[in-house]
Parts: structure tokens; sequence; C-alpha cells
């Protein structure tokens, strides 16, 4: 009895896929990291994240915290960004996150109309940040926060799907 070429072909393709899934699949790419200490350029994602907390200045809206970022794209693709998708969250010196609002002026709207017209275009949130330069604006946290000496800034930008962790320490 003769066995055909197709299905010895089947056979052996089969046979390969099956031991394939045994050991693994190979090799396998690994996710470039995500996490860095603050102002450290995160590579293979070149985008440092950078943040200050000024008890002076961080009650610009009232009921809200304020807390300044720099984000510095040094790649040559800009970095963009989703005002109403991305995610940011702050852990404060005890260890506790607080959840960012990206967008003050839809929260507080009658204090931010109230804000001199540069002061509202230096801390409004950016749909991006063209190669190589840095983007400041403010990022709120509802309350009355004290983050001096806050742990770590961690971002979720929806358009790259990755989240992004700057820790001070």
């Amino acid at each position: 009895m003769r066995v055909k070429p197709f299905v010895c072909s089947l056979v052996l393709i089969v046979l390969s896929v099956a031991l394939l899934g045994c050991t693994g699949g190979g090799t396998r790419r690994r996710s470039a990291p995500t996490t860095e200490r603050l102002g450290y350029v995160l590579n293979k994602h070149l985008i440092s994240i950078d943040a200050e907390f000024n008890p002076e200045t961080s009650h610009i809206i009232p009921g809200y915290t304020a807390l300044t970022v720099a984000l510095a794209n040094k790649s040559m693709r800009p970095f963009r960004l989703r005002p109403d998708k991305d995610r940011w969250q702050v852990r404060d010196r005890k260890g506790r996150w607080h959840k960012g609002i990206n967008e003050i002026q839809y929260e507080a709207q009658e204090a931010w109309d109230r804000l001199h017209p540069e002061a509202r275009r230096l801390m409004k949130y950016p749909v991006m940040v063209p190669p190589g330069y840095t983007q400041t604006f403010e990022i709120f946290f509802k309350g009355d926060l004290n983050l001096t000496g806050f742990r770590a800034i961690r971002h979720r930008n929806e358009i790259s799907g990755k989240t992004y962790t700057f820790t001070r320490y």
C-alpha cells in the first residue's frame, strides 16, 4: 500500500505544530520594560516622564490638587495622547495610589473659566508631544492631597496600549 505525498506532508505539518506547541513555540518576543526612574528615558519607548509637586500652586483649582508633569519624547515620531481615555495615577509617600484627572475643565468648569487664558493653555492636557520636545501640563487629583515626596507616577496610554511607570527611587 502506497501513501500519497499529500497525506505525508499533512502529517509532518501537524506533528511540527504539535511539537512546537509543547516546547514553547520557539523564540518569544519579550515586551520592552515600561518602568524607569523619574526623569530617565525609557529605552525602546524613548519617552521620559518627570513630575513635581509644588504646595504653593497645587490648589489653583479649589478642591483639587495639581501635579506638574513633564513628558519628553525622544523618538522620531510624535507621541500621541488621548485626553478622554488616558489614565494617570500617582503613588503618595504612604504607598496609596490616587487617580488623576486629565481634563479638569470639564470637572471644575467654573474655576477653569476664571483662570487666565495663558494659564489654561499651559495647564491643558496635550494631544501630542512632537519628536524631540518636552510637554509640560497639570494632572489634577480630587481632594486636598499632600504629594510631597510622592513615590511614583503611572501613565496608561490608550493609543499605544502600554502603561508606563516612573518611580522616584
